[in-house]
């Protein structure tokens, strides 16, 4: 039976071409989520691949036991050793895609009409989680990061310059963000070079899976990553809509599942 994929903009189908050719590689996943939903890894452990899992959540982290057989730090990814308070958002289905632990999380999940819980978890350098997991320099495919703004203190904590993964996936909503993090990850030698949804692709400067001109292809595919996400938008208000369903219903669902790269 095929492996089925689970990445939220077909990111693991991407990468499962991507690196076709390696036999059991090592990933990392960086705010691992329950470890199904929206995966970008689950593909990659059930296929053999060594997964490092980082997931500050308790509750999420309570199914990530049950589900996957990797290496889970429990906890958040920064850019030192200590503690720190995550803001929990809850009320709505999936509402833990907009916990964080930055500091103006709780005004945000606030304004969206959900309650706050706060939990004291743990923080490390990925550096630190790396050794621990027993990861070796050079030998990661690619890092999946998805922190909800805390992005620049992971990249803090994590020396790219020692552990040289090849691919870099690090979500972005805002433009803001995105300008900081590509002059941050050009300096040390990354170029941006994909566009999924709401994640920006980097790769090591010369390394193939870039392609020759990886501006220019990342320009063609934020345009494609802007109309899926009109189209998943308008997709979600129709189907909210009374009465939708059966055939219109099916036709609604199956536009919004594609990835669209």
């Amino acid at each position: 039976m095929a492996e089925q994929f689970h990445g939220q903009f077909g990111e693991d189908r991407l990468l499962a071409d991507m690196f076709r050719d390696v036999g059991a590689g090592v990933c990392v996943d960086v705010g691992a989520n329950d470890g199904v939903t929206g995966s970008v890894s689950l593909y990659f452990e059930r296929i053999g691949w060594r997964c490092v899992l980082v997931e500050p959540n308790p509750d999420l982290c309570a199914r990530l036991r049950r589900e996957r057989a990797s290496f889970l730090f429990e906890g958040a990814a920064s850019a030192a050793r200590g503690t720190t308070t995550l803001m929990l958002a809850e009320g709505a289905d999936l509402s833990h895609a907009v916990s964080s632990i930055e500091p103006g999380a709780r005004d945000g999940i606030r304004r969206q009409g959900l309650t706050v819980r706060e939990v004291a978890v743990a923080t490390a350098p990925l550096d630190e989680v790396l050794e621990q997991a027993g990861v070796a320099p050079g030998e990661i495919a690619f890092v999946s990061i998805d922190v909800e703004g805390h992005e620049a203190a992971v990249l803090a904590g994590f020396d790219l310059a020692r552990w040289r993964p090849r691919v870099l996936i690090i979500e972005d909503n805002s433009i803001l963000l995105g300008n900081g993090l590509r002059g941050l990850l050009e300096r040390q030698g990354y170029v941006r070079f994909r566009r999924t949804g709401v994640n920006d692709w980097y790769a090591a400067r010369g390394d193939a899976v870039a392609g020759e001109r990886p501006e220019q292809a990342y320009r063609a595919s934020m345009v494609r990553a802007r109309g899926l996400m009109i189209r998943r938008n308008l997709s979600d208000r129709l189907l909210a809509l009374p009465g939708v369903g059966g055939a219109i219903g099916r036709v609604l669902r199956a536009l919004r599942g594609r990835s669209g790269d």
